[in-house]
């Protein structure tokens, strides 16, 4: 029988993606499976809702009335239409023991891991940890808002070479709008220390801030444990372009190629094209034009972009004023990094405090 290894338990090592790169977030991969086959289906894994009084039914008392049974497909386990009214729920699953009949296995809660992002993202996928019978399930149930929703439960294989071990994960879409446009409140530069580096939504769909470059090898998660799990990870597009150079946009892709991790180059054109672990610099990562992009601008005579495309202007004094995203802007009033095209062609960089 194959066993679960938890999310903490997770020992570093470079791990193959199985989602393709037009698959979207939520959708069944390859991989996606439940790794136990539970031949017994009464003991199929259930959802709890939480109780209006904000308790729930200790293992012992569930049953049919107060849990809803989650369907088997070949891809996980799924409930669909279902009604959230008490502001959350737990998954109620077996606990896998070879050396005893399923019968017998422990019936285990599941709740959200402690470092997940929350509020729950909804079609991306969010990890699960188990947790012992004996605790209260009342503390840490999964906290949603209220609504009707398709919930998904499956596991993933941790890496292709490695056939016994899975992480646990769960995807959760609002059944009256499947196609949400909501993306994570952040982005991740996760080192292999998973040590993040945090890029906030500045806009929908742009994550954008100034940062201190972490160390080499490092991820585009959007959580902040996800170096060794591709679930949450963007991959580059192209594997040949995973060193990164300053002012050079990179294409990314969710879930694929994330067992590449990115560099900075260490020849470029322009010496100040390059960047170096430690560097100030501005990260933009945008997922509003499609393919998800990155990008990065040295701060300290690093490279400009998003105007190379802007013709000169040619009126003598004269200065074209850009937000390091490339968009126009009227002057420098605001604080922030704007990039001067002045009327020679000459570019600089300017910050405004």
């Amino acid at each position: 029988m194959k066993s679960i290894l938890c999310l903490p338990a997770l020992v570093p090592a470079l791990l193959a993606s199985a989602q393709a790169p037009d698959v979207p977030a939520t959708d069944a991969t390859p991989n996606d499976s439940i790794n136990v086959f539970i031949t017994d289906d009464a003991l199929a894994p259930r959802l709890v809702l939480r109780g209006a009084d904000g308790s729930f039914p200790a293992i012992e008392d569930l049953d049919a009335d107060n849990t809803i049974k989650m369907t088997y497909t070949p891809d996980g386990y799924i409930a669909k239409n279902v009604d959230v009214s008490t502001g959350g729920f737990l998954f109620y699953a077996l606990q896998p023991d070879d050396n005893l009949p399923q019968s017998q296995w422990e019936r285990v809660y599941f709740k959200l891991a402690d470092w997940a992002v929350t509020p729950v993202l909804m079609r991306y996928l969010n990890p699960l940890y188990r947790v012992p019978s004996t605790y209260n399930p009342s503390e840490w149930y999964i906290a949603v808002d209220n609504g009707t929703y398709d919930i998904r439960y499956f596991t993933r294989k941790q890496q292709e070479t490695v056939a016994d071990q899975f992480y646990e994960l769960f995807s959760i879409v609002d059944a009256s709008d499947p196609d949400p446009s909501d993306q994570p409140p952040e982005m991740f530069l996760v080192n292999m220390y998973n040590e993040a580096t945090p890029v906030a939504e500045t806009k929908p769909g742009i994550y954008e801030a100034k940062v201190i470059l972490p160390d080499e090898d490092f991820k585009i998660c959007y959580e902040s444990s996800g170096y060794y799990i591709p679930a949450f990870a963007f991959g580059p597009a192209d594997i040949s372009q995973t060193a990164l150079e300053g002012g050079k946009l990179y294409n990314l892709v969710y879930g694929w190629n994330t067992y590449h991790a990115f560099t900075y180059a260490t020849e470029v054109k322009n010496p100040k094209n390059l960047l170096h672990t430690g560097d100030e610099a501005l990260v933009t990562i945008k997922f509003n034009d499609g393919a998800p992009t990155l990008n990065i601008n040295g701060i300290d005579g690093g490279p400009v972009t998003g105007i190379e495309n802007v013709a000169a202007t040619t009126t003598a004094d004269t200065a074209e004023y850009y937000t390091a995203g490339g968009m126009r802007a009227d002057s420098p009033t605001k604080p922030g990094l704007y990039i001067v095209r002045h009327s020679d062609g000459s570019v600089e960089k300017i910050f405004r405090r």
